[in-house]
This record gives structure tokens, sequence and C-alpha cells, in this order.
């Protein structure tokens, strides 16, 4: 993938994370989630894959990417957000592959400084 400019204003590499998934998967990184102890769900613009590793870790490798963990068990890459919904008050992001995400209280001051809510 060569590298093009966010709308956040960072440059886009292809993050190592993908290098993990099948090759008809390593499409544009959206979105990351914990499923169990040392297994996360990794999505794309292709679809998604189950890796077997820890969340810390596959956030690391995602450099490259303009994103933001959300929650203790999500991370987004930003340019994919479509829009920020609250339900009951409950802050979500919807991303590009119509998910909607949870956004903790922990991490919404990010959330909102990454230019959201």
């Amino acid at each position: 993938m060569a590298d093009t400019s966010s709308q956040h204003g960072a440059r886009k590499v292809r993050p190592r994370i993908l290098n993990r998934l099948p090759p008809h998967l390593r499409g544009e990184l959206l979105h990351m989630a914990v499923l169990r102890d040392r297994s996360v769900d990794i999505r794309t613009d292709k679809g998604g894959a189950r890796v077997e590793m820890r969340f810390d870790e596959a956030i690391a490798e995602t450099e490259g990417v303009d994103g933001l963990q959300i929650h203790r068990a999500y991370w987004v890459a930003l340019d994919h957000v479509v829009e920020t919904v609250r339900l009951g008050g409950r802050p979500l992001l919807k991303m590009a592959d119509g998910r909607m995400l949870p956004v903790s209280r922990a991490y919404l001051d990010a959330v909102r400084a990454a230019g959201f809510f």
C-alpha cells in the first residue's frame, strides 16, 4: 500500500498487524476488538479474522494508521469512523462497516480530542 495522507493529518502506511491476516483480507484497517484472553478480532474493509495475541501488542502493530483506543476492548482507525451516536446517553462510534462500537468514559476525552462528540 502506498503512503497517502489521511484526513486527520497523519501519513498512512500499511501497518504490521495486516501481515497477520490472510492475504485476501489485507485491506484498510478499520477496527480491532478483544475477543478473549490473547485473541483479537481484526477488521478491514475486506473482512476480518481472529488472531491469537495480546491486545496491547495488536495496538502496537497499528503504527502508521491514525487510530485510537476507545474502550478497554476496542481500537478504531479514525478515518473509518463515519458517525458519532448516543444511545441512552452512551457514546458510540459507527464504523465504515456499520458496526457500532462503545466509547468508555475512560477514553472519552481522547475521543473528543480527536474531533468526535
